[in-house]
């Protein structure tokens, strides 16, 4: 009960709502049973860590130091251990294998107070509160016998894989299960003889190359649809000893290279436009055997014309940059104006033409996203279906150019 409302008098009532209070009661009062709701409530696993949470968390358990915050967090993600993905980390099937291996031998190093206590004691050493040797042999006389108690007894994921039901579309062998940075994946048991490789999807099916009608320009193999991390494109089927490769359009079919006037410094081929995680770039036509690439002057990559949106500041149109963390707008005026801007696909305008294509796979439409790599098409339906290609800028800015300069008169 109120006995007083103090600075409440002041408050204002924004719900509308009259505020229940229990009624003037009694002790050893009876009260008559209304109704009665029974509602269930599931508990709910904790948050998945964050960069910020997971500092946090090694704050408060004592691992680590400001210093090493930052090459934790980076180490786990070059290695494969987990994956960051809308800011939160994700186990990955390396990094659950991994930790199942050294719980399973080295419970007690990996164990959180074990960390905390040993960096204590180092401070300790550093302060000659106590001497290093001692810690360093009490340390020592554990894993020693940890790590030989490994040596014999830690099963070998590289000699033993587990062995799938898949067999090899190459040789017929079977197919195992391997690792990588990436995830998970099948390789051919008869390696390095064979060197065949298939990717998994998110249900842990094999992904099974998709042979294309289209031949290499180098070996006369067939094509097949790879994934990359640009997307989709076409490979030879003869890989590794044929590594030819092109880009695959959102309608399915290769595109050709665009052959530029500029000669390579290296050997004297023609350089073609290729794209890559940052940007448009010359790279020599020879590639793979001449490796030579140039990076393009900044007003072959604005892209003018695709970005609906000037800036606020001086009036000139936006264009497309991207920096580690992605895509983002920039002012044209740079560096004379700096004005930047969180990108978002409302501001491309997306050509008439590109607008009802379709899914090669499962004819589908083609959505225009982005990530952290750039602009793609993907499938609508995804996740069952997972098609998607590279947007190219350069593509979509030549179809509005035609659709501005209107039909060709004959």
């Amino acid at each position: 009960q109120m006995l007083f409302p103090g600075y409440q008098l002041l408050l204002t009532n924004r719900s509308g709502e009259e505020e229940k209070t229990l009624p003037d009661l009694k002790e050893q009062q009876e009260l008559t049973l209304l109704d009665l709701q029974a509602s269930q409530h599931f508990t709910q696993p904790p948050a998945r860590y964050t960069e910020a949470t997971l500092v946090k968390a090694l704050e408060t358990r004592g691992i680590g130091r400001p210093s090493t915050y930052a090459p934790i967090i980076s180490t786990i993600q070059e290695r494969g251990y987990v994956k960051l993905q809308d800011r939160t980390f994700y186990a990955s099937e390396l990094g659950i294998k991994v930790t199942e291996q050294l719980t399973a031998y080295f419970a007690k190093i990996i164990d959180p107070e074990f960390t905390s206590q040993l960096e204590d004691k180092l401070d300790k050493i550093e302060d000659s509160e106590i001497p290093w040797v001692s810690v360093v042999r009490e340390f020592y006389d554990v894993f020693s016998k940890d790590l030989e108690l490994a040596y014999q007894n830690m099963q070998n994921l590289k000699q033993h894989p587990e062995i799938s039901e898949v067999i090899c579309p190459k040789c017929g062998g079977a197919m195992v299960y391997k690792y990588n940075k990436k995830g998970k994946f099948l390789g051919c048991s008869n390696f390095p003889k064979c060197k065949c490789t298939l990717s998994l999807n998110q249900s842990g099916q094999p992904i099974i190359p998709v042979v294309t009608e289209y031949k290499c320009e180098k070996c006369g193999h067939p094509m097949i649809i790879r994934d990359g991390k640009m997307g989709k494109f076409l490979a030879c089927s003869a890989y590794p000893d044929c590594k030819q490769t092109l880009p695959l359009g959102a309608d399915g079919k290769p595109q050709p290279l665009e052959v530029t006037s500029e000669l390579c410094t290296t050997c004297g081929a023609s350089m073609v436009k290729r794209w890559g995680p940052h940007g448009m770039f010359l790279s020599c036509s020879r590639y793979p055997e001449c490796q030579t690439s140039k990076s393009l002057s900044n007003g072959e990559n604005d892209f003018a014309g695709l970005v609906q949106k000037t800036c606020e500041k001086c009036g000139r149109p936006f264009i497309i940059r991207k920096s580690k963390r992605g895509l983002f707008l920039g002012c044209s005026g740079y560096p004379k104006c700096k004005n930047i801007q969180k990108f978002s696909l409302d501001v491309i305008k997306i050509p008439m033409a590109l607008q009802n294509r379709t899914c090669p796979i499962c004819h589908k439409q083609l959505k225009l996203k982005y990530s952290r790599n750039g602009l793609f098409w993907g499938c609508a339906g995804y996740p069952d279906c997972n098609f998607l290609v590279q947007c190219d800028l350069q593509e979509l800015v030549n179809h509005l150019k035609n659709e501005a300069e209107g039909p060709k008169q004959s």
